[in-house]
């Protein structure tokens, strides 16, 4: 069975893939988004205007019960429309659960998210510079690196491009908390499972303002644990979930550009 979900108006959707958003339960578990393993909630989709250089990406938490607003691709250096979306690559989550993806546009522009689909950035481009190419094909390699395919509209020529780099060069190890290196702003959650009062841990590596909330499953704002100017070091906040329906919800603390979050489940 099939249940209609929000439409885009004048936006085709090209690319669809599950994918580790904010908010959905399996963040961060290798089967969100990539080959195998268990079903995901989580999905993205890009989509370009039918009628202006205009790229949009959406996600979902939900299963795709509900969507999220779309966020514009940013346009390229040069100014060239951006064109058809010819697919999505979806990497393992980052250090954070959250999705890390990436995609090739029209004319060969290539972006990458790596925060769950909610911003995008410009990455690189295929040597391919000619108003008349399209991207027809994205894909992951067996060697792990960018696989696109192009051709030039109206004529019988078509182009196969790899990546010098493997894809995961699109996320540099210094935008990323790696092994054993404290993220700028950390977050956690105790207990889990959780029956009544929780105890919301932060822990910022330098001062600055902090947004701290809780959502639940469906992305929708439950609770606001801080927001203001919070010192260095570590504090915990107690929250009362007595009143709120059994489920999974989401601790996110955002802080210096830097996002952070931990998922717990209420149980009655």
């Amino acid at each position: 069975s099939y249940l209609r979900t929000p439409l885009w108006g004048t936006f085709v959707v090209s690319a669809l893939a599950p994918f580790a958003t904010p908010g959905s339960s399996q963040a961060g578990t290798p089967s969100c988004g990539v080959a195998g393993g268990a079903l995901c909630d989580g999905a993205l989709a890009v989509g370009y205007s039918s009628q202006l250089p205009d790229v949009r990406a959406w996600r979902t938490n939900d299963g795709g019960r509900s969507w999220s607003e779309s966020v514009a691709l940013p346009e390229p250096y040069d100014g060239v429309g951006n064109g058809l979306v010819a697919g999505v690559v979806v990497l393992a989550p980052g250090p954070d659960g959250l999705g890390r993806a990436i995609t090739v546009l029209g004319r060969g522009v290539v972006y990458a998210t790596r925060n769950g689909g909610q911003t995008w950035a410009a990455v690189g481009r295929l040597p391919v510079f000619d108003i008349g190419h399209s991207t027809r094909q994205v894909r992951l390699g067996p060697d792990g690196r960018l696989w696109v395919s192009t051709s030039m509209n109206g004529v019988a020529r078509e182009w196969m491009y790899r990546s010098a780099e493997r894809a995961e060069a699109a996320f540099p190890v210094t935008g990323d908390a790696g092994p054993g290196e404290a993220p700028e702003v950390g977050v956690s959650v105790r207990p889990n499972p959780a029956r009544g009062q929780v105890e919301v841990a932060l822990k910022l590596a330098e001062a600055a303002p902090v947004r701290v909330v809780i959502v639940d499953a469906l992305g929708r704002e439950v609770a606001v644990v801080l927001d203001g100017s919070v010192p260095a070091g570590e504090r915990a906040v107690s929250v009362g979930t007595g009143s709120w329906p059994a489920g999974v919800y989401v601790v996110r603390a955002s802080a210096a550009g830097r996002e952070s979050t931990a998922r717990f489940t209420v149980v009655r």
